[in-house]
């Protein structure tokens, strides 16, 4: 078969692909939601409870590893919503902190209300079980971001499918994507962002009455899905981006708008419906809102920006090389900084500003680069609300070069790029420089075992690597159909081989729903339910939760003051303990507690026995203590009841003075 012919072949499965593409999507979807595929690491638990008990049929990944760095996501965003079964998918969720905690802000949770109509990824819960729901959410983001993204460029590269699918593929098997997959709402940020820029275009393009409500209809889906992802360290960058790009469509299009005085009803109902949404969420939700804003953190965590230089180049840094670092933080979307900026800039110049969106798009990075660099003064940073963004907005610029490059690479005009050698230059010049700066910052961290010479190979490998990307990649701008075909398809194979798999394949939660101490902690709560606590560090202290036992220890996703304070009565440490916390917990013999803090997102808790009848506690989980019974004067006594492998757990019985005092708070504070 002649080379001609495999690409006519390729081309006709291409195109039938992208004609059943939806068809294609929910079918895809479907299967995996039906086989319970996820990509959790939640298996880490069987290292840290009873390990080598669980032997159930999958119990380890069947592709890729589990990643124990995101402990956000296995230890404390999947458990939360595991729990919600056992309150039924209510707003506030009395398992975690062991009292009332809204489960629609902090870390957003399946839950059956209005305002869920913008929480589709979360459906899959409230309408399936646990392992299908938990399947919905990885596999139904994964497709239909990659869905919303392919048609997101085509708009942008002017219906050009080799690049969309270039552009979809390079956002949703991105570094940033995968590492911060299923946390901080990253994924809805950008799938709501872009869905929200679809509905604005194609609303400008038609003129039929019918499709227009429907759009404005989604449109309003799409700001308040945005608005209520509340995580504004990405949401703010982000937002700029894609009011910008939906701002220039608007403005392109309107003088080919008839019926302007008509039209002007469909925002109306966008803002009304969008309005109803997200108060439909906050209303219920003030009192969470309120103290997480008073917090010390996250509630004061203010950033003026400045000093974020180095993060624009982190794509460079391999992470087998830079082990010690936190991958997390090294990851954004492989956008080539500042090489989309430096020939956007030529490219504007040549064409004499002809594309007003890499104009638009432009400005909007030099915004967020100048936050990056050097900050901003106090009165910008607040108006502009970048105040309340931080080394985050690296994401935003890495996602505006890739929207540059495809866009770029998408241009119908030939345009004779002379300088193609002096730009490459340059590029390699700004990326070296801060190359050697990031390894001289970082030298000192460096483990006394590391290679030097290795960091060094790399840094020059990478450097004529990059040179010779950065050439093509300006040729292939200049409408080299061949090059251009190279690079995309390249570019593709790299994405997927390299990012693919950052995530592990999980099949069902029998890793999980299989360890001993899981049955048993359901059984107690079923015959005898109470309140728990964890005498352990982070993340076994929230174990208990995913079962439906309220632990107080569990993550405090903002500060629960009330109870704290009743152990700290002259609020001597409500600094360490007003914040957003992880709280691992050691039982002492002192005759008061106290709080320890050296972190932004934990507290250790130092808890005096004499106090747990203050917090209503019945049970005590550990994989430390081991004493089979213990008696304190005051009328307390610990009897071990279930001891396996590793884990033990302690029944907590009251008596004498001890009993007054946990009924007088069982009725004043816990009302049981």
């Amino acid at each position: 078969m002649k080379l001609t012919e495999i690409k006519t072949n390729l081309l006709q499965i291409f195109n039938k692909i992208y004609k059943y593409r939806i068809l294609i999507c929910i079918l895809l979807f479907s299967l995996l939601v039906f086989l319970e595929i996820h990509g959790s690491s939640i298996e880490l638990y069987n290292r840290f409870i009873q390990p080598g008990a669980n032997i159930s049929v999958f119990s380890k990944p069947i592709l890729g590893k589990s990643q124990h760095v995101r402990t956000d996501e296995w230890a404390l965003h999947t458990p939360m919503a595991l729990s919600q079964k056992y309150e039924n998918y209510k707003i506030d969720n009395s398992i975690w902190r062991a009292t009332p905690t809204n489960m629609a802000t902090t870390y957003n949770q399946p839950i059956k209300a209005f305002f869920s109509v913008v929480k589709p990824f979360y459906w899959g819960y409230l309408i399936l079980n646990e392992a299908k729901g938990l399947s919905w959410f990885w596999c139904g983001r994964m497709i239909f971001l990659f869905l919303a993204t392919f048609e997101f460029f085509m708009i942008l590269t002017r219906r050009n499918k080799l690049l969309s699918l270039t552009g979809s593929v390079l956002t949703v098997f991105s570094p940033g994507i995968q590492w911060w997959f299923a946390v901080n709402d990253l994924v809805e940020q950008i799938f709501w962002g872009e869905l929200g820029v679809i509905s604005t275009y194609y609303f400008m393009k038609t003129d039929k009455y019918k499709i227009k409500l429907l759009l404005s209809i989604l449109l309003a889906l799409c700001i308040s899905g945005f608005v209520l992802c509340f995580y504004p360290a990405w949401q703010v960058p982000f937002g700029y981006i894609f009011a910008a790009i939906g701002l220039y469509y608007i403005i392109s299009n309107f003088k080919t708008v008839s019926n302007k005085k008509i039209n002007i009803i469909f925002p109306v109902i966008s803002i009304t419906v969008a309005v109803l949404i997200i108060l439909s969420l906050i209303i219920p939700s003030m009192e969470a809102i309120n103290i997480t804003r008073d917090t010390i953190y996250p509630g004061q965590r203010h950033d003026l920006g400045g000093g974020y230089t180095n993060t624009l180049f982190y794509y460079l840094l391999p992470a087998n090389l830079f082990s010690f670092m936190n991958i997390c933080e090294l990851s954004h979307f492989i956008g080539l900084f500042p090489l989309p900026f430096l020939i956007s800039i030529y490219y504007l110049v040549k064409t004499k500003f002809e594309d007003k969106l890499i104009l638009t798009l432009l400005c909007i990075q030099f915004f967020l680069v100048v936050y990056i660099i050097l900050g901003f003064p106090d009165f910008i940073a607040k108006i502009t609300c970048m105040i309340l963004s931080s080394s985050r907005a690296v994401m935003a610029t890495s996602f505006i070069d890739l929207i540059l490059l495809m866009r770029l690479l998408s241009t119908k005009k030939v345009v004779q790029i002379n300088s193609k050698w002096l730009i490459s230059v340059l590029y390699i010049l700004i990326i070296g420089t801060r190359l050697y700066i990031l390894k001289q910052l970082q030298i000192k961290e460096l483990p006394q075992d590391t290679n030097i010479f290795m960091i060094n190979l790399y840094i020059s490998l990478i450097l004529v690597f990059m040179f010779f990307l950065s050439y093509f990649i300006i040729k292939a701008i200049e409408n080299n159909t061949k090059t251009k075909y190279i690079l995309t398809s390249g570019a593709i194979i790299a994405s997927l081989i390299c990012f693919s798999l950052i995530n592990p394949v999980m099949k069902g939660l029998n890793t999980l729903y299989e360890i001993p101490a899981a049955k048993i902690i359901q059984q107690i709560q079923k015959e005898n339910p109470g309140r728990w606590i964890v005498a352990d560090f982070y993340p076994i202290c929230n174990f208990p939760a995913i079962f439906g036992a309220p632990t107080i220890n569990s993550t405090n996703i903002y500060p629960n003051l009330k109870l704290w304070g009743t152990i700290d009565s002259e609020k001597k440490y409500k600094q360490a303990y007003n914040r957003y916390a992880h709280i691992p917990l050691y039982l002492t013999m002192d005759s008061v507690s106290s709080f320890y803090t050296n972190v932004n997102d934990a507290f250790i808790l130092y808890l005096s026995y004499n106090d747990l009848p203050k917090l209503g506690v019945n049970y005590i989980m550990s994989t430390k203590l081991n004493n089979e019974y213990i008696k304190f004067p005051n009328g307390i006594e610990i009897i071990k009841i279930y001891d396996y492998i590793n884990t033990c757990i302690f029944y907590v019985k009251y008596s004498g003075k001890a009993k007054e005092e946990y009924i007088k708070y069982s009725q004043t504070f816990w009302k049981t």
